[in-house]
């Protein structure tokens, strides 16, 4: 189940999910507004400038669900939570994936890497499945002056995922 954004076909038809995953949407969308300055009483309404899509994704007997968001200033940003089919329930935490560096939307609705990516020539998946129940996610990290490519080893432990292990390495 490798992932990269860039060849994903974002123009397909939405497709129902259940209810408390959608609520679980919803409330990372509204969240995620909030913290990225916006007005709390223009939150349900201005909110879904921020939204752009969810994937969802099969992951062992678990659905891994992606919301690509978007700041104020077009940067691109995911969070990730899984969802149990058998017990229909939704994952408490959420994972931060911040992936600005690598991606922006561009007018047509896709993901388009950057010219940060194209630059380093970096060719990986973004998100890959590392043994059974291991999550490999891969992100350049940038400052405005040097970058580095980190990689995150997510387990999944129930319907949580904790962080195993953590790699950065400066990128020239």
């Amino acid at each position: 189940m490798p992932i990269t954004f860039s060849w994903i076909d974002f123009g397909q038809e939405p497709k129902k999910v259940p209810d408390v995953v959608l609520k679980k949407i919803q409330s990372i969308i509204v969240d995620f507004y909030l913290d990225t300055g916006g007005d709390s009483t223009e939150q349900y309404t201005k909110s879904k400038d921020g939204y752009f899509n969810t994937l969802r994704v099969p992951y062992a007997d678990l659905q891994l669900y992606i919301v690509i968001l978007k700041t104020p200033l077009s940067y691109t940003h995911c969070k990730l939570f899984l969802y149990d089919p058998a017990s229909k329930r939704v994952s408490q935490n959420v994972v931060d994936y911040n992936i600005w560096a690598m991606y922006g939307i561009d007018d047509n609705g896709s993901m388009k890497r950057s010219s940060l990516y194209k630059q380093l020539q970096l060719n990986s998946d973004d998100i890959a499945v590392k043994k059974k129940s291991n999550l490999f996610l891969r992100r350049i990290k940038h400052n405005g002056t040097t970058s580095d490519l980190e990689e995150i080893t997510l387990k999944v432990n129930g319907l949580a995922l904790d962080t195993v292990s953590y790699r950065s390495k400066p990128l020239h």
